[in-house]
């Protein structure tokens, strides 16, 4: 059964179909729920003709270089051309997603992003887009405001001592700020992540308040992925078990509070469990130099975008999850249990 449109994929996937439509950094249990409840009636389809979600990485350049960053952005690569970026976005368009989260490195770096996301959003799919604030001034956040509908900024901390030297780039907690600042003054639902490490996760009260007072509709965060730069500094920055305990307690007992944000404590494996379990790719990831991969934290890759059009690459990938190369990687060097992504890795896998 090929599903070949986004009403379709709900009216046969989903008693429940606001889901389809939340953007790629909100996924949850609740999808996992659907997929379950779906398999259940009989209605799950054996693939989808195109990504329903797509994290499309437009750059690996970053002005910051965060310790705990998943995919070691800051480094050069062979990135797309100009050229290329707009043929991706269209081969992308024509897909047909549900919705796609431009993101980088820093994607403001590249100085396609404001036209990528203008030509992106004149198509009808929702936009997200995740950010550092680097780069940030109120005319360009207000260029992002116009196309984007779900905007992502990364803080992890209640003060600059505690941010910037995660980052390890001085002025980058008051540039998260004041980004912060402009977006909720254009009155846009600005998003936090909060990357949960052994050095920041016992401000988080501390953080919890602050950024509530700076008018943020949610917080965003999750157990640390052991991968990219965090595989090389886990020992620093792997937060204990007891941290994690106290994190946990804390956010099931204030995530509503009254006067506070919102806090979503999300589960980085929910893609790859629904993958696994019903052998159904729902994403797409595309890196900066090309590659189209299953899942943003690990380097498991179907085609390069240089050479193969999306559409056949997703051909091979639409029931990857049941390639036995890919079983065999995500049983032996990888770990995905607990809410909880730690990849072993050692190399590259091309399929």
């Amino acid at each position: 059964m090929s599903i070949r449109s986004k009403s379709k994929l709900i009216n046969i996937c989903s008693a429940n179909p606001e889901i389809y439509y939340k953007d790629i950094m909100s996924l949850d249990d609740e999808m996992y729920e659907q997929f379950r409840l779906a398999k259940k009636r009989g209605l799950m389809p054996e693939y989808l003709s195109g990504p329903a979600y797509m994290m499309w990485e437009i750059t690996s350049l970053c002005p910051q270089k965060c310790i705990y960053c998943y995919n070691s952005s800051h480094q050069k690569a062979e990135e797309l051309t100009s050229k290329q970026l707009f043929d991706v976005a269209e081969q992308i368009i024509e897909a047909k997603p549900f919705n796609v989260c431009v993101t980088g490195g820093e994607p403001t770096t590249r100085e396609e992003y404001f036209d990528l996301l203008r030509y992106l959003s004149s198509s009808g799919i929702l936009i997200g887009t995740i950010l550092s604030g680097v780069n940030i001034t109120k005319a360009k956040a207000l260029k992002i405001a116009s196309c984007a509908k779900a905007i992502q900024i990364s803080l992890d901390g209640s003060k600059a001592e505690i941010h910037d030297m995660l980052r390890q780039r001085q002025g980058s907690f008051e540039d998260a700020v004041n980004a912060i600042r402009y977006f909720v003054d254009f009155g846009v639902g600005v998003n936090i992540s909060f990357a949960a490490t052994k050095i920041n996760i016992e401000d988080f009260p501390k953080f919890h308040e602050f950024v509530s007072k700076l008018g943020v509709a949610t917080i965003r965060t999750q157990k640390l992925a052991i991968s990219g730069r965090a595989k090389e500094n886990e020992n620093s920055i792997r937060p204990t078990k007891e941290q994690y305990d106290e994190f946990i307690a804390y956010i099931n007992n204030k995530s509503n509070k009254k006067g506070l944000c919102k806090i979503e404590f999300g589960d980085p494996c929910i893609h790859i469990k629904s993958g696994l379990d019903y052998n159904l790719a729902v994403l797409a990831r595309v890196s900066s130099t090309g590659n189209v991969g299953i899942s943003p934290y690990f380097n498991i890759f179907f085609g390069n975008l240089k050479t193969e059009s999306l559409h056949n690459i997703w051909e091979k990938m639409k029931n990857g999850w049941s390639n036995p190369d890919v079983i065999d990687i995500l049983s032996k060097d990888t770990g995905i249990s607990n809410c909880e992504i730690v990849d072993r890795m050692k190399k590259t896998l091309v399929v």
